[in-house]
Parts: structure tokens; C-alpha cells; sequence
């Protein structure tokens, strides 16, 4: 059994952002595309992942340049800050995963798609900004938090998360009073303790879209849907929203 060290270790090491995160985000914020760019020239794994994600996602209109200055420029300043975001996020995974049905490319296809999804979703509710979109950027740290934590377990949790109704978040916060929907909403900056009713509808959401993505043929062996409980209630107008939003 973990000790809650090894644990409190688990969460220092997702919660801490290496220093170009921050040199990167003063740059975009700054509105300096190229500067930002610079910080990766390089780096292969960011190239491939950035060229993955933009070329994969729909986040407007493609330039089919695979020159990543041309992408980033492309994209839109918002956009570029959600996938870089995300990039930072994604280099915490481990190689390898014995848990969950994933590897490292079918984790840049699911980024691809949710990340442009979620934009286009929020462009259509008239919610997009900064805040919102870096939700789905940390979106993965569900994933990789789960495999890091039972990666280290004598024995594996798989089965009976698969044939119960147990999901491994819920085992996390009976055992060791870990959210990982808590977990997320901090490295976003958010304090679920004050969440306005702007951010509550926010977050449904992100819980319905992640659950829809996570459920198609393609992602379903990410196995989401036993990593936490998505249990939100979707109304027909938000159904609606999606359904409108992801056709534009």
C-alpha cells in the first residue's frame, strides 16, 4: 500500500511546472508568438505533439504549412496558449501504460479532438476565454495521475474496477481523500470551494464533453468512465449547445 509520502511525491510532481511553462506563458501573454516558439526550436517531442494536435484538431482554418511558427499563428493566440498548456501536461505521462488501453500518440489524437472541441464550445456559448479553455488543457492529468498511483500498487486494481461499480477516483478518496476533479481544478488555477455560477456551468460542461469524447468508438478504451465518476445530469439544452457547437 502507498504511504502518504509517496503520494504527497505523486502530487508535487503534478503540480509542479517546469520554468519554461512560465518564460512561455509571459510570452503569449505579451502576445510574442515567435519568442514563444523559440523556447521549443529544440525540442522533437514538443514538434510532434504541436504538429499532431493542429493538424488533427479543427481550430480553424488549415494552412497545411509543417512549419510550427506558421502553425502557431494559425491557431489563434488563445488556442496556442490551451495547447501548449497542454503539452506540459502531457510530458508528465509515462511512456508506457498497463492500466488503461492508451499510448502516447492516442493521447495527442484525444487532445486534438477534445481541445478543439472544447474551443469550439465555449466560441459557441460565448464563454471562451483564457480561464475556461486551460480546463481541458490539464484534462489528461486524470489519466496519468491514476496510472502513476496504481502503476505502484503490489497488485493491480484493474479488474475490480472493471467489474464493480468502484472507479479508481473513488478508491483515491476513500483511501487517501484525493479528487482527482480537485487535483485538475488546481493546477487551473480554480478553488472549488468558490466556484461561481458562471464556473459551475462551466464545469458541467467539461464533465459532459469529456464524457462524450472519452465514450466514442476511438477513446473508449481510455477507459474514463472508470477513472472518475461523471455523474452530471445533462440537460437538453445543453445537449443542444454541444451538439450545435461541434457542428460549426
Amino acid at each position: 500500500m502507498l504511504t502518504k509520502n509517496q503520494i504527497d511525491e505523486i502530487l508535487n510532481f503534478v503540480y509542479t511546472m517546469p520554468e519554461n511553462f512560465y518564460v512561455c506563458q509571459k510570452c503569449l501573454d505579451e502576445s510574442d508568438i515567435t519568442a514563444a516558439m523559440e523556447l521549443f526550436r529544440g525540442s522533437e517531442t514538443f514538434k510532434a505533439y504541436f504538429a499532431t494536435v493542429v493538424n488533427l484538431g479543427d481550430f480553424g482554418p488549415k494552412n497545411n504549412s509543417r512549419d510550427i511558427y506558421a502553425m502557431a499563428y494559425s491557431v489563434g493566440i488563445d488556442n496556442l496558449k490551451m495547447i501548449i498548456c497542454s503539452y506540459f501536461i502531457f510530458i508528465k505521462s509515462p511512456k508506457k501504460y498497463k492500466n488503461f488501453g492508451v499510448n502516447l500518440h492516442s493521447m495527442m489524437e484525444f487532445n486534438a479532438k477534445f481541445l478543439s472541441d472544447w474551443s469550439k464550445l465555449l466560441a459557441y456559448l460565448g464563454l471562451k476565454n483564457q480561464r475556461h479553455l486551460f480546463l481541458a488543457s490539464y484534462a489528461l492529468i486524470l489519466l496519468i495521475i491514476c496510472e502513476i498511483v496504481f502503476l505502484k500498487y503490489p497488485y493491480s486494481l484493474k479488474h475490480i474496477v472493471e467489474f464493480s461499480d468502484m472507479s479508481f477516483d473513488r478508491i483515491l478518496q476513500r483511501r487517501f481523500k484525493i479528487s482527482l476533479f480537485e487535483v485538475l481544478l488546481r493546477l487551473a488555477g480554480w478553488d472549488v470551494k468558490r466556484l461561481n455560477r458562471e464556473e459551475n456551468l462551466v464545469l458541467d460542461y467539461f464533465r459532459i464533453l469529456l464524457s462524450f469524447e472519452a465514450s466514442t468508438t476511438k477513446f473508449f478504451d481510455f477507459g474514463i468512465d472508470k477513472i472518475t465518476d461523471i455523474s452530471i445530469h445533462a440537460s437538453a439544452d445543453m445537449v443542444i449547445n454541444i451538439k450545435k457547437a461541434l457542428r460549426k
